[in-house]
């Protein structure tokens, strides 16, 4: 899992879809889908359950989707104070359609 993972976590939680998340982020359906499915893997419980259509957050989802926007916020300011040479384009998630896999979570954080 990477940040990326995470930027799909919470385009899902504020479009309610895949598909459209993934048209937010620029990436396809099946990466955004892929990447869910990863968090949950590691997680072990489900993000997302649907209600009418739509892919609305679990009780344990909201917790987690909270610190990953936490995690995030973090993360895109961290790179707008130690990158200055970094394209915007390719590092803010709010400023940008694209999350950039900055950090890999594989039990504890890890530099890539």
């Amino acid at each position: 899992m990477d940040v990326r993972d995470l930027c799909y976590v919470e385009a899902v939680a504020s479009t309610g879809s895949h598909t459209e998340a993934a048209h937010r982020l620029g990436v396809s359906r099946q990466a955004v889908a892929k990447g869910i499915r990863r968090v949950e893997e590691l997680a072990d419980f489900e993000l997302f359950s649907r209600q009418d259509g739509r892919l609305v957050p679990t009780r344990r989802g909201r917790e987690f989707i909270a610190d990953a926007s936490g995690l995030l916020d973090v993360c895109d300011e961290f790179a707008r104070d130690h990158l200055p040479h970094a394209s915007q384009d390719s590092l803010f998630r709010r400023e940008a359609k694209k999350c950039p896999p900055l950090i890999a979570v594989s039990g504890t954080l890890e530099p890539l």
